[in-house]
């Protein structure tokens, strides 16, 4: 129907299978994950972020300082809350954006909660960077998360997101 190549079309759907707009079912394509999050507005998390809203404003209250709520989405963060005032305006993240977990306070928090072996899985390939000091290694990265385990899950991180710009991160483990 579009008038295009096979072989562009195929390159096209695989390109979005990649990017998860559309998946590749046994009975042909059909809307990917990304896709079908657009129509529900936030995958499902809207409790999770109705939870934590007091807590969230009365850390930037005691603090001063911006609060992220995120949660793990494969090797990814989504921010799905964000409070701070005019502080907030200076930071890059916005609710709904995503960063490499790795890169992050709130993504090794949590990924310092799973099994090794699940976050092997992760990160199968090469690590992206997002600063010079973001850890792109593996072992590195494991390293990290057993003394963030330590701590009790909670987790640093300077200028490996952002530059100029530094994090505190802990998890949240409750279905609470």
């Amino acid at each position: 129907r579009t008038g295009l190549p096979r072989s562009t079309v195929h390159r096209i759907l695989d390109q979005m299978v990649r990017l998860e707009w559309v998946d590749h079912a046994s009975f042909g394509y059909c809307l990917g994950r990304r896709a079908k999050s657009l129509g529900s507005g936030d995958n499902g998390h809207s409790s999770i972020r109705e939870a934590a809203a007091p807590v969230l404003h009365e850390l930037h209250l005691q603090t001063g300082m911006v609060a992220h709520l995120a949660v793990l989405d494969r090797a990814e963060i989504v921010y799905l809350d964000k409070v701070g005032g005019h502080l907030a305006a200076a930071l890059p993240s916005r609710v709904g954006g995503r960063v490499w977990a790795h890169a992050t306070a709130c993504g090794k928090a949590i990924l310092a909660g799973l099994q090794p072996e699940h976050v092997d899985a992760l990160y199968t390939g090469a690590m992206p960077r997002r600063t010079e000091r973001t850890i792109a290694d593996l072992d590195l990265l494991h390293r990290e998360l057993g003394r963030i385990r330590q701590r009790h899950g909670l987790a640093f991180e300077t200028e490996e997101a952002t530059v100029g710009m530094a994090c505190v991160g802990a998890p949240v483990r409750s279905p609470q």
